[in-house]
């Protein structure tokens, strides 16, 4: 692991690329504290985004400006050379073609700075992502569970289980995984239950009972092979 010595976070790769500094509260803010340049870049980048996805909520995720939708619609962020647009796995997405000339991940697209930024793609990948995101919602509507808040709950084991994982000082365990759950950055039901994702926890809900099974500290991969 290789700990960057300004802020403290750790990766696994040296030399990690990464928000380095205080997290920031709004995108406002992460813009301001960048440079002149990347400030006019980021600002087109986020109006970009926003037209492509109008209803989407502005907000700080991973330490990047994201735009959330029922989940993280898509994160951008900026670095040495290059605006990082993080849509999340693009393994179906239509735009193999397009994406040929760029360095990209799963997950993840370089824009580099000594080129022009094709702001029409990042539009079209942020619909896509829009899409996705809405056809879930067909199928498994993420109202149903916040609609139905009160009716969370755990089993002694669990609530036992939860402030282990999790190492909570707090006395009601239900309490603090419902709060978590309204601020949550993804919420994806797959089979017989729901998953709940923000930055640091995922909480797993039975979609029939609202029983929370388990609460443990996330792992960045674990939303993608859900």
């Amino acid at each position: 692991m290789w700990k960057c010595p300004k802020c403290g976070r750790e990766f696994k790769n040296n030399n990690q690329d990464h928000y380095c500094g205080e997290k920031p509260v709004n995108i406002d803010d992460y813009i301001a504290a960048q440079s002149e340049d990347f400030q006019a870049i980021l600002s087109k980048v986020r109006a970009t985004i926003r037209a492509a996805a109008p209803d989407a909520i502005e907000k700080i995720s991973w330490s990047m400006p994201t735009f959330w939708q029922r989940e993280n619609l898509i994160h951008f962020a900026a670095f040495k050379k290059h605006i990082g647009i993080y849509p999340g796995d693009m393994t179906d997405s239509p735009f193999d073609e397009r994406l040929a000339g760029y360095r990209r991940t799963k997950g993840a697209i370089q824009f580099p700075l000594d080129k022009p930024i094709d702001y029409g793609l990042i539009s079209d990948v942020a619909r896509w992502r829009v899409s996705c995101v809405e056809g879930r919602q067909g199928r498994h509507n993420v109202n149903g569970l916040l609609e139905n808040l009160e009716k969370i709950h755990t089993t002694e084991l669990g609530d036992l289980r939860i402030r282990k994982n999790l190492e909570l000082e707090t006395i009601d365990a239900v309490s603090w995984c419902i709060k978590r759950i309204e601020q949550a950055d993804s919420i994806v039901r797959k089979g017989k239950n729901w998953y709940v994702c923000d930055d640091e926890v995922m909480i797993t809900i039975n979609a029939h009972s609202y029983t929370v099974i388990t609460a443990h500290k996330r792992q960045p991969a674990e939303m993608d092979n859900l």
